[in-house]
Formats: structure tokens, C-alpha cells, sequence
């Protein structure tokens, strides 16, 4: 039963953030879809950032498993799936309107909110290691945080029109910033890049309401 009203507040939470955007929603809003009290939802998440935190992890992490099984048919690494997948997101934003809102008003809050990077950053240092080499666990975290400050901003300001710069160039140079808390070499950067590239040109991905591509 704990876990089953969890899951509802996620799931209305992620609805309404795609229908009223991250500003437009609140504890309240998600408590009357329910017909809950604001306080049950605070149980589990004590503030809307942690929530819209989860929302957007599971965004990416949706997004990873679509590209990572269209990779696979295609016979592609799953990190090259990874790459494609880092590559297309300015599409996604590009296309739905739902979704870029959401994404704009969000990053806006999380880029003044060390947390949510540290948080991404602890799950990508587990499950990363084998590329890291030394590297301890501090090291990644400092280079994972700037890394990805850099990424969001530069993504938030090229899908509002705020950068003069051509798509490929955009994705070419924000996947490079996704990469560069691991220990990549210049080659195999080229490598990855130029694989990625080939594997969204094989690719169709189909944009659904609430998040969902297939």
C-alpha cells in the first residue's frame, strides 16, 4: 500500500508537470488530484524539487532504455546508445512544447540546487567505474557537477533560440560535455560521436504526451 501511493503521487505529479509546467504545479495541486492531503505527499517527498527531481531522472532514464533497445537491434554498445540518445535530447525539447517548459522552468531552479547534480552524480559513478580509471570518487564528483552545469545551461539556452549555433555543432559539443567527466580519449570521443551520429540517422523516435518515446 506504501509504495502503491508513492507511485500515484509520482505519476500525477509527472502528469501535471507536463500539463501546468514545473512552476504551475504544486504539493496542493497533486493533493487535490488525489484527494489526499498536501502533508500525505510530504511523507514522501518533503518538497516539489525532490519530486520533480525523481520526475526527471525518470525521463532520462526512460529515454536510455528506448535508445539502448533501438541500439541493440542495430547492433550498437549500449554506450553508444547513451551517446545518440545525449545527442537527440535538443530534438525532443525542439518538438514538444509541454515538455520544453517543463525542462526550462526546472533547470532554471535545479542549476541554483547543487543537490540534484550531486545526486545524478553518485548514481553515475556507480555505475560507471570502469571508465573512470584512478579516479576517486570526490574527483568525479567536482568534474560531474561542472560538466553538467555547463550541459544544462548551454541546452536551455539552444532550444530557447538564445545561441547562434547550427544543431549539429550543438550536439557534436554538448555530448562532449556529457563525456567529459569520464576518461575519454580525443579518438575515441570521435569514435563514439561519429558512431552515435550514424545510429540517430538509422533511428526513428516516436514522441508521445507525458514524457513517453517509443
Amino acid at each position: 500500500m506504501e509504495n502503491m501511493r508513492k507511485q500515484e503521487i509520482f505519476d500525477t505529479a509527472k502528469r501535471l508537470f507536463y500539463e501546468k509546467g514545473y512552476t504551475g504545479t504544486n504539493l496542493k495541486d497533486i493533493a487535490e488530484e488525489l484527494g489526499i492531503t498536501k502533508q500525505a505527499i510530504s511523507h514522501y517527498y518533503p518538497r516539489k524539487d525532490m519530486l520533480a527531481d525523481r520526475v526527471y531522472e525518470s525521463i532520462s532514464l526512460h529515454f536510455l532504455d528506448v535508445f539502448v533497445k533501438k541500439g541493440e537491434k542495430l547492433g550498437y554498445e549500449a554506450r553508444i546508445a547513451d551517446a545518440a540518445s545525449s545527442m537527440w535530447i535538443d530534438r525532443y525539447y525542439l518538438e514538444d512544447e509541454n515538455a520544453r517548459r517543463f525542462f526550462n522552468e526546472f533547470v532554471y531552479h535545479s542549476l541554483g540546487d547543487y543537490s540534484s547534480f550531486e545526486y545524478e552524480a553518485k548514481r553515475h559513478f556507480s555505475g560507471g567505474q570502469k571508465y573512470l580509471g584512478d579516479m576517486t570518487e570526490e574527483m568525479f564528483m567536482a568534474k560531474y557537477v561542472a560538466s553538467r552545469y555547463a550541459a544544462k545551461g548551454l541546452l536551455y539556452h539552444f532550444v530557447n533560440g538564445d545561441i547562434s549555433m547550427n544543431q549539429s555543432t550543438f550536439e557534436e559539443y554538448y555530448l562532449r560535455l556529457c563525456f567529459e567527466p569520464f576518461v575519454v580519449r580525443e579518438e575515441e570521443l570521435a569514435s563514439i560521436t561519429r558512431d552515435a551520429r550514424e545510429m540517430l540517422e538509422k533511428t526513428e523516435i516516436k514522441i508521445d504526451k507525458y514524457f513517453v518515446i517509443r
